[in-house]
């Protein structure tokens, strides 16, 4: 049963970890065209290059409209000995969950593009599920 998921492990790490072909935000790709090399210097946030700088100067608006929608989200599964502490000063507010549970991490909504000739935005929202840095436990 562990050599099974170890090859599992393997074959998913494997697959997850193979190079494609990255584009820019899904919403600017679909507007321009253009892949990240295009914005960004050597494909890497957030040096830009000069074409995106006039992109991003020029509110965002260069190319055709297009669905403005893009989303990330990040989960992970834990193999942790203990989800508890001994220290005395340990927030047991933490919330972390049981021994081999799947784990919601972050997601985030992009809105972002051409809105009009003159006027575009890029707007993220972001949802952390472990964000305790607020008293009342914001997590957006």
């Amino acid at each position: 049963m562990k050599s099974y998921r170890t090859i599992l492990a393997i074959a998913a790490a494997a697959i997850l970890s193979a190079s494609l072909q990255s584009h820019a935000v899904p919403a600017f790709n679909r507007q321009t065209g253009q892949n990240c090399v295009a914005c960004h210097a050597g494909g890497q946030y957030p040096d830009l290059t000069a074409y995106g700088r006039l992109f991003k100067l020029t509110g965002y608006t260069i190319g055709e409209r297009a669905l403005p929608l893009a989303m990330m989200a990040v989960a992970s599964e834990n193999k942790t000995k203990s989800t508890g502490s001994q220290d005395p000063n340990f927030d047991s507010r933490a919330g972390f969950p049981k021994d081999g549970l799947p784990i919601f991490q972050t997601a985030s909504v992009f809105l972002a593009g051409k809105v009009t000739n003159n006027v575009g935005a890029f707007v993220q929202v972001t949802y952390n599920n472990y964000d305790s840095q607020s008293p009342i436990d914001a997590h957006w």
